[in-house]
Order: C-alpha cells, then structure tokens, then sequence
C-alpha cells in the first residue's frame, strides 16, 4: 500500500500516535492505493476497519473505501463497489451505504454524527450463498445494520 501524496496527519493529536493509522486532511486529495497482483477470491471476502469521522459533510458523499475498474464504456455496477458516508436518500448523508455507480445494495437508516466516536465498520460479503439478504452484511461496532 502506498499513500498518495504523502501529505498525510500525523494519525493523533495530543502528543501520540497509533501504529499503523492514517489521519486524512478533507481538503487535501490525499487517498491510499493498493493494486494487487492478481483477482484473488471474489466470491467471499471481509473487509474491516476502524473509522472515525473528523467532520460532518452535509449534502457531500465521502467514500471510506472504493474499488473500480473504468472500461472503454465508462464505470458500471459490475466492476465499481464502494463504501461511503452518502449524500441524499434515507438516512443519508450521514447514514452508511454500500453501492455500484448505479445501484444502491445496502444503506442504513441509523446515523452517524459524532465526530469524537470510533466506529468499527465490516462488510462481509459471500456470493455462495442463496439467499441475496444474506450475501452482504455490514456491521457497526458489532451490530448488523439491517435497514
């Protein structure tokens, strides 16, 4: 993984720091980026974080994490897949929602405004299996958002 451009915060105020954090700036243009060396398991996979929001974005989306592979037609629902604070809608923009370019998959009524709280957020997805509510979960600080 490598930041770009390494204009990064120091990860904590008050004299520490947390190993293996990032504090983003919102007006800088600072973002990590990752290619792997090949498609791996896309049929079940986890992806986990701590989060903490620095502050409330009104009517702006803010994307926690974003994968995507632009074709000669443009970005589609089949290869782009993000997660992010969203920006109209129910629950929304403070809510969370997982999406394509055009399609909504998951987003949640509860809100999320405290700008002093950690939030342990975790999309499990598995393609398996056959039921398609059970196919993406996404967890809060341990609790299933369902709606």
């Amino acid at each position: 993984m490598a930041l770009f451009p390494s204009t990064s915060i120091p990860s904590a105020a008050g004299g520490y720091d947390i190993d293996n954090s990032c504090r983003f700036d919102d007006g800088d243009s600072a973002y990590l980026s990752f290619t792997p060396s090949g498609a791996g398991n896309r049929q079940t996979w986890t992806f986990s974080c701590w989060l903490k929001r620095g502050n409330l974005l009104g009517d702006t989306r803010a994307d926690i994490f974003s994968v995507g592979h632009q074709t000669n037609n443009g970005w589609t629902d089949q290869n782009c897949f993000e997660i992010q604070f969203g920006a109209g809608g129910v629950g929304e923009p403070d809510g969370i929602r997982i999406n394509g370019i055009n399609t909504i998959f998951l987003r949640t009524n509860r809100v999320f405004r405290d700008p002093s709280a950690w939030y342990h957020l975790v999309v499990a997805f598995d393609a398996t299996q056959s039921t398609a509510t059970d196919r993406l979960k996404l967890y809060i600080n341990g609790t299933e958002e369902t709606s």
